[in-house]
């Protein structure tokens, strides 16, 4: 697991990473490792998707794939919610408006810019909500001093006593 997510980090594979952290074998403290590269990944995935959809078509000119659905972007993206979606798209410049009562994004209005700060010039980054939704659950009732401690595990993540003998 460890260089699958190496890998996809590596090559910048967003949807690789974000599938891998939303794994049900994916154990909590995998992914709690996982949660110091979801800003990176997540910047990542808005740079390539920027780039890709809305392009538009050489014989018209029209924009092909121009809307995406802010929804299909928080579970691509493992968003909280549509809310926090919405807060890195505008923190990125993405422009989302709402299409017959669904948010949808669109990349041909869209120039990806970083925020910087007027005042010193470095970049504002944007740091992800806790992620209740997919990290935290992965707990399934136990506390986290309990998985500190080894007390709770996931299946596989400790060698079985009776078939060790």
């Amino acid at each position: 697991l460890a260089l699958k997510v190496y890998k996809a980090t590596r090559e910048n594979n967003y949807a690789k990473f974000f599938s891998l952290l939303r794994s049900k074998t994916t154990p909590y403290l995998y992914a709690c490792i996982m949660f110091n590269y979801v800003e990176q990944m997540r910047k990542v995935a808005f740079v390539i998707m920027s780039k890709t959809f809305g392009i538009k078509g050489r014989d018209t000119g029209e924009g092909i794939n121009d809307q995406y659905p802010l929804q299909d972007l928080v579970h691509l993206l493992c968003f909280e919610d549509s809310d926090e979606a919405r807060e890195a798209c505008q923190h990125y410049n993405i422009t989302v408006k709402q299409v017959e009562d669904v948010d949808c994004i669109f990349w041909r209005q869209t120039d990806f810019i970083e925020a910087k700060d007027p005042v010193k010039g470095n970049v504002i980054r944007l740091h992800p909500r806790k992620m209740n939704r997919v990290i935290e659950r992965k707990l399934d009732g136990a506390t986290r001093l309990a998985v500190c401690r080894g007390e709770v595990s996931g299946v596989g993540a400790t060698i079985d006593k009776a078939s060790s003998s």
